[in-house]
């Protein structure tokens, strides 16, 4: 028989759980600071993921139209120097 298999692995005793030696049922309070802590959560999630969201679709729409991109980005700030120059 190997060491391992001569240990029980459900000792009464050595289970640490939050329950603090009550049962293991949720009260109203902690289920209150758990709703409490999942729409502050939903809220900052949705926010960042709008951000990213935004931020992906111009990525796109830059990649997708490179090189209308990069001429518009010359084109104008010559286009600026030729006109604004004496």
């Amino acid at each position: 028989m190997s060491p391992m298999s001569r240990s029980p692995v459900s000792a009464p005793g050595l289970w640490a759980t939050s329950a603090d030696g009550q049962g293991p049922d949720t009260r109203p309070v902690e289920l209150d600071a758990l709703c409490t802590h999942l729409q502050h959560c939903t809220v900052a999630h949705s926010r960042l993921a709008a951000l990213h969201c935004s931020v992906l679709r111009a990525r796109d729409f830059v990649l997708g139209h490179l090189v209308c991109s990069v001429a518009f980005l010359l084109l104008v700030p010559a286009a600026a120097w030729l006109l604004l120059a004496p």
